[in-house]
């Protein structure tokens, strides 16, 4: 109430005399109520000792007006002109108190400090008037010169690192060679201004510099080894342009087309390139750190060499992409689509690639070191060319992961016999040329497993869904392949009742009725052949090692020539069958072979 009241009688003169001051009353009673007056004109006003802190005055005239004393700590000064305007006593938005002899500006000890010393690192300057200041050379990192008129300004080689120059007024000031990462230059008028490379700002240069090698890419698409940063342009159209060895940094180019574009040690990053399209495009040795991509069409896309750091690109496209010896370091390329392609010398170490899509993809000795794997999983230390979690571990150590995800799992030639793996997650897995005899897969999802050359004698395959996978013969299972593996050869014997010379490994025909079928020659190896009726069946010089024939019906089976190494023939009825060497055996030969000489003896 005290500050309203002091105010009120700061300004009552002005309401008397506001005609001889060109004070518009609207203008008096918006300030006075509000604090906000945006682009008003009180110019040759009297506002000594006002309160006015945390107004709104941007865009407002105040010049020849009288501010000593005035409080305008906080306030947004903006665009505000205050050409022979006093300021002796009066508050600074930074909150410091301007000096005798502001006018025109607020001298502060900081900006004393500045002119003297053109040293000012953190210093807070914000609104300083500054037109056709020599600040060559000056060292000023992060210091705050938020809507600063620094018109003319002489700036080259200044160290302006993390400063804030927003809404700041740059027009024709000289910035050649000044260091500028960090800076802050939203809403900054640049227009005629040099930039850091020496090219001149053109028209339009607000809050970016917009120079002719930018309009020569727009116009031209071309622009090689050119500084283009800061530039905030959504959808624009690059598709084929050349544009190797530029530097994008710190620049927004959502939903822009660099479709086929020569982009080769380009430097996008800190950049803004939201659902763009590189399809086809060259980024060899390219910087893309810090870029945030979202979902990104990267089809065909030449990252050979290229550096990606903590890029957000969730849900990408990477299908037929090239990545020889490219880096993607803690990066989110969650639910991305890497379709054949090959990943051999890439690095994508701590990277999020959880829910993403793997076919037909050679990983070679990719480094997935920290990343976090497609099922949520981390990839431990070692895992190069493919992904070890902690469940692979406890798998090849305890032998024991049911329930497990093992997605991609690489166990390829391990001894896990015995290994309970029932209802794992093992799609894509690689198993091949492992021993997984009497281990349990029931309910085990192998999808496009490669289970090539593996021992599956004694596994229980029941309920295991094996379609898509890599047969141990090579086969590929069909679909529907749930608890045995489908394929064109099994159907065959099916339909024929016969297979000769057939590949049927580990085939699972447990309680299946096979009686009088000619598989002379077939390789029946590890089959489970449990409970099935095999009266009179074919089986002259058939592989039948390890397989499991336990309470099989083998009455008459003709087994001459056949292998039988470590088969299970527990209660197996094998009266009147023919033996690997030629002899009948007797009726009541449950379990083994009883020969004529043998029932005689006893």
């Amino acid at each position: 109430m005290k500050k309203t009241a002091i105010f009120f009688l700061s300004i009552l003169p002005l309401v008397l005399a506001f005609p001889a001051l060109g004070f518009k009353p609207p203008e008096l009673e918006k300030l006075k109520t509000t604090k906000v007056c945006l682009g008003c004109d009180l110019s040759s006003s009297s506002l000594q000792e006002a309160q006015l802190a945390g107004a709104d005055l941007s865009g407002s005239n105040l010049s020849r007006s009288n501010l000593n004393g005035a409080d305008l700590t906080g306030a947004n000064l903006t665009g505000v002109n205050y050409q022979q305007t006093y300021f002796e006593g009066a508050t600074w938005s930074n909150g410091e108190t301007c000096k005798k002899g502001s006018f025109g500006k607020c001298v502060t000890e900081t900006f004393e400090r500045l002119l003297a010393t053109k040293t000012c690192r953190d210093c807070s300057l914000p609104y300083a008037m500054l037109v056709d200041t020599y600040l060559q050379g000056a060292f000023l990192r992060g210091v705050d010169f938020k809507g600063a008129n620094l018109e003319k300004a002489v700036l080259v080689n200044t160290n302006l690192e993390v400063a804030n120059l927003t809404g700041a007024n740059l027009a024709k000031a000289n910035l050649t060679g000044a260091e500028i990462t960090g800076i802050k230059i939203d809403q900054a008028n640049l227009v005629d201004a040099i930039w850091i490379n020496g090219e001149k700002c053109l028209a339009g240069s607000l809050g970016m510099c917009l120079t002719p090698s930018w309009s020569k890419l727009v116009t031209e698409k071309v622009c090689q080894d050119c500084i283009l940063i800061m530039i905030k342009k959504p959808a624009q159209d690059f598709a084929g342009a050349k544009m190797s060895g530029s530097n994008l940094r710190n620049g927004s180019f959502p939903g822009t087309n660099f479709a086929g574009a020569d982009l080769e040690r380009t430097d996008f990053s800190e950049t803004d390139l939201t659902a763009s399209s590189f399809a086809g495009a060259n980024l060899t040795k390219g910087k893309f750190n810090k870029v945030k991509f979202g979902a990104t069409n990267f089809q065909g896309t030449n990252f050979e060499e290229v550096r990606v750091a903590e890029a957000d690109a969730p849900g990408s496209n990477f299908t037929g992409a090239s990545f020889k010896r490219a880096l993607f370091l803690n990066s989110n390329l969650a639910e991305g689509r890497f379709v054949n392609l090959s990943l051999k010398g890439a690095d994508f170490s701590d990277s999020n690639l959880n829910k993403s899509v793997f076919e037909a993809v050679d990983f070679g000795d990719v480094r997935l070191v920290g990343a976090t794997w497609i099922d949520g999983q981390r990839c431990t230390n070692g895992s190069v060319g493919f992904c070890i979690t902690d469940s692979v571990v406890r798998t090849i150590n305890q032998k024991q992961c049911e329930k497990c995800s093992l997605v991609y799992a690489p166990l390829a030639s391990r001894n896990l016999s015995g290994v309970k793996l029932g209802s794992a997650k093992l799609y894509r897995a690689n198993l091949s040329g492992s021993n997984l005899s009497g281990g349990s897969l029931k309910k085990a999802d192998l999808t496009q497993a490669n289970l090539a050359n593996a021992d599956l004698s004694f596994t229980e395959l029941e309920g295991g869904n094996f379609t898509g996978a890599r047969w141990p013969d090579g086969n590929i299972c069909a679909e529907g392949s749930i608890g045995k593996c489908l394929h064109p050869t099994l159907t065959q014997m099916w339909a024929e009742k016969k297979c000769k010379s057939c590949s049927l490994p580990f085939a699972n025909l447990e309680g299946a009725s096979l009686a009088w079928f000619n598989l002379n020659g077939s390789s029946l190896i590890g089959a489970n052949l449990k409970g099935a009726n095999l009266t009179g069946i074919f089986l002259e010089n058939a592989n039948l090692s390890k397989a499991n024939l336990q309470n099989a019906s083998l009455v008459s089976a003709d087994l001459m020539g056949a292998k039988l190494e470590n088969a299970n023939l527990d209660g197996a009825d094998l009266s009147g069958a023919t033996w690997p060497d030629g002899q009948v055996c007797r009726p009541r030969s449950i379990g083994k072979c009883i020969f004529p000489v043998q029932e005689a003896q006893e």
